[in-house]
């Protein structure tokens, strides 16, 4: 039995990776670094304050583990998939931010993830 296995579309020519530029991007746009209390954007879910590149990479790794969810296209030249993060492999899932006040402003442990299609390079990813 194989474990761990990353299950990609044949258009998808790299495995998906975090660059520094999608680590920037993603602090810039989809972080929140506000205290507990504060209502969530309007228009932007957002990870949790003090998520590190790290954990974002341990996020991206079960993204790519999981096969519940299938890449889909997107626009032209990427490819997204929605997940739940299970940090073990199952059976619990883990809050990883907050959904945009527009969806709500719940907790979610719900991800989006999208990648270039041709570099692997992560355009974005962002609690759903």
């Amino acid at each position: 039995m194989t474990t761990n296995c990353v299950h990609l579309p044949t258009a998808m020519r790299e495995v998906p990776r975090l660059s520094e530029k999608a680590l920037t991007d993603i602090y810039n746009i989809h972080y929140a670094d506000v205290p507990a209390g504060i209502e969530p954007a309007q228009d932007k879910s957002a990870f949790y304050a003090g998520t590190t590149p790290s954990r974002l990479q341990k996020i991206l790794l079960k993204a790519l583990e999981g096969d519940s969810a299938e890449w889909q296209p997107a626009s032209s030249g990427y490819y997204e998939k929605d997940f739940t993060y299970y940090p073990n492999g199952g059976g619990l899932s883990e809050y990883v931010g907050v959904k945009s006040a527009n969806n709500g402003g719940v907790d979610t442990a719900d991800v989006t993830v999208v990648a270039d299609a041709h570099t692997g390079q992560v355009v974005t990813m962002y609690p759903k």
